[in-house]
Parts: structure tokens; sequence; C-alpha cells
């Protein structure tokens, strides 16, 4: 370690050129140092709520027991299946199928209309009618959106039931699906960051947590402006995110100033108040 004081003797002149010398270095080394900070984001409380719609749920409509198990991806895409049983006194059927489609909405100021699940529907069924044995298939397909109460998504099943052999009929009905497997749903959601400020530079990680402890992982690059003093990051995700994208602002301090970008098929791009 250099003593400070110890250099700075001698002539006037020497002591001026060396004293710029040694603080020319130190300046340039302090700001090439690697800079780690963690910061967390909580966005409980504005108005930015990611709604995880998959789990597991039941239904009973007109004695017809219906169960789903359904799975969103980060990029909105819905896969699940669907298993029901009859048993009215006539007809005893069981069916099992699989179910797929995409949630596409925005997620800054989340209403009915903001808000959409498209879920189509595929099922064979086999049993009796009357004691005749019988198979077919069962198609529906619907639209939902969230209730007045943001607490269930709703809307009409249009149903498409073929027998073999006995032509086929159609008909519509209700479904509930709820917004999210957590009870209560607000969607409240963390962003944490672990990154590095290397002589403008930043690179890191960065991890999406939902209330109902579901996690997404990023892969974090950026760069601090010094012109408009803002540090710009880009969140690539990885694992089961891979394919989805988040941009963010930050300030000096590490205020959020911006965040956009598309999560679980809904879009958010919230700027703060300045």
């Amino acid at each position: 370690m250099v003593d400070g004081d110890a250099i700075c003797h001698g002539s006037l002149q020497r002591i001026m050129k060396t004293c710029f010398l040694s603080l020319a270095l130190t300046l340039l080394l302090g700001n090439l140092q690697a800079r780690a900070v963690d910061l967390v984001f909580d966005f409980s409380t504005n108005n930015v709520p990611l709604y995880d719609s998959g789990g597991t749920f039941s239904t009973n409509l007109n004695g017809m027991q219906e169960d789903y198990t359904i799975a969103i991806s980060p990029k909105g895409k819905i896969n699940g299946s669907f298993t029901a049983f009859v048993d009215d006194g006539t007809a005893y059927l069981n069916f099992t199928g699989a179910i797929s489609g995409v949630v596409r909405g925005s997620a800054v100021v989340l209403t009915p209309d903001d808000f959409r699940m498209s879920m189509n529907l595929r099922a064979r069924f086999s049993g009796t009618i009357n004691g005749t044995p019988v198979k077919g298939v069962e198609t529906a397909r619907s639209l939902l959106k969230p209730d007045s109460s943001m607490q269930y998504l709703i809307g009409d099943q249009h149903i498409t039931v073929c027998i073999a052999g006995h032509g086929c009929r159609q008909s519509v009905s209700s479904v509930q699906v709820p917004v999210s497997n957590s009870s209560g749903a607000s969607g409240a959601w963390l962003l944490a960051l672990s990154v590095t400020n290397n002589s403008n530079k930043i690179s890191g990680t960065a991890v999406v947590t939902l209330e109902n402890s579901r996690e997404f992982d990023f892969k974090v690059r950026g760069a601090f402006s010094t012109a408009k003093n803002i540090s710009r990051l880009v969140l690539t995700g990885t694992g089961e995110a891979a394919g989805t994208k988040l941009t963010m602002e930050l300030s000096p301090d590490n205020e959020l100033i911006s965040i956009r970008g598309r999560l679980l098929g809904q879009r958010f791009d919230w700027r703060a108040d300045l």
C-alpha cells in the first residue's frame, strides 16, 4: 500500500506531479472496481399485478363432476388435463382429456376488458347410457374474463359431444376458473436482482417470485448511462422462463424508474411518477 503523505514531499513541482498521478490512479482503480448490488422490488403496492391462473380445481355441473389441472407457461401458453364423471342414474360416463389455450392481457390496470383466457378442451369418454355401452369425444372452447371481484375467470363454454353411431350434440354452459391458485389473490410479486457494475457495464441474475411462490429466473445485462444518469437493464428469461424478456430503468440511487415486458401472457409498461 502506498502512503500518500510519504509521497507528497519535496519540491512544489514534484509534489504537484506526484500527487496528481497518485490521485488519477486512485480514481481510475475506483472506477474499474466491480461493485455488487442486491436489489428487491415489491410489486404488491403498485398497479402491476401478475396472476397465475394455473392449478387444480373442480366443478360440478348438472351432476357432472369435472376436475381440471392447468399450467400456464411464462409465455402465457396453457397446458393441462381434464377428467370428469357422470352418474345420474341413467348415464355412467368417464371422461379424460387434454386442455390447451393462451392467456393475453394487460397487467397495468387489470379489469375485465384487459384480460383474456382462451381455453380449449378435447376429451374422450366411455361408459353406458340406459345400460347401452357408448364411447365418444367431447370438445369445448371458452373465452374467460375476470369477474368484478377479480377472484375468478368466468365465461361461456361451447361444448360439442359426439357419441359413436349416434351423432353429435351441441350445448353452452358457464365455466369458472380461479384467477390464481393462491387464496385471496392480489397479483403481488417480487423481483430480486443480484448485479455487478464493472466500469458502468452491469451483469448478473434476477428472480421473479409470484405470490404462490412460483419462481422464474433471468439473466441480467445492461449499462449505466453517464449522459442520462440512468441504468438500463435487460432481463432475459432462462430455464422455464426462456423466451421472455423484461426491461428496466434505475436511478443512480437504484430506485425503479420503469419496467416493461410480458410474463404469463400479461404485458406491463409501468413508469414512476417523477
